[in-house]
């Protein structure tokens, strides 16, 4: 199994020199630890790292070239915002194996976030799931129809 970091909420910390939230992803191997894996999924940096309010098209399709050179079992940490967006992008392509989206609305630096659990329910998806795309956050397996509601900080459509 592998993880893309492609960016996102989940990924950043806080920077107390200039008071922004930037991705370091400070605190993914310290909460990868903290789960006592058996064997610890290889990280993968999709060199466009960004938050999902700036992603294109464009940065979809060099997400989906990067990941088809790693199918298989596949956990893509992305921001929320366009999740759905990049989603359905990679529901139009070939399938390229088991590619599981998730993050968080609140960043890991954060104790006791969502970010941990949707990490943690994300590679379960991913090592479990047949092939196909799908967003896990929550506690819920997203298939279509996906939408992010800003307001209750959920996501809705289809589910397993």
């Amino acid at each position: 199994m592998k993880i893309i970091l492609a960016g996102g909420t989940i990924l950043k910390d806080y920077d107390v020199d200039t008071g922004i939230m930037e991705h370091r992803c400070t605190n993914l191997d310290q909460c990868l630890e903290d789960m006592m894996l058996k064997h610890e999924p290889e990280i993968v940096h999709w060199f466009d790292m960004k938050d999902s309010l700036e992603m294109t098209n464009q940065d979809r399709e060099s997400l989906y070239k990067l990941c088809k050179k790693h199918e298989g079992d596949l956990l893509v940490i992305h921001g929320t915002d366009t999740m759905s967006e990049t989603h359905e992008y990679f529901s139009n392509m070939p399938c390229i194996g088991t590619v599981v989206f998730t993050g968080a609305f609140f960043p890991l630096c954060l104790k006791n976030t969502d970010g941990e659990f949707n990490l943690g329910f994300g590679m379960a998806c991913a090592k479990t799931l047949p092939a196909g795309n799908y967003i896990a956050m929550n506690g819920e397996i997203f298939v279509k129809n996906i939408r992010k509601d800003f307001e209750n900080l959920t996501f809705e459509g289809r589910t397993l």
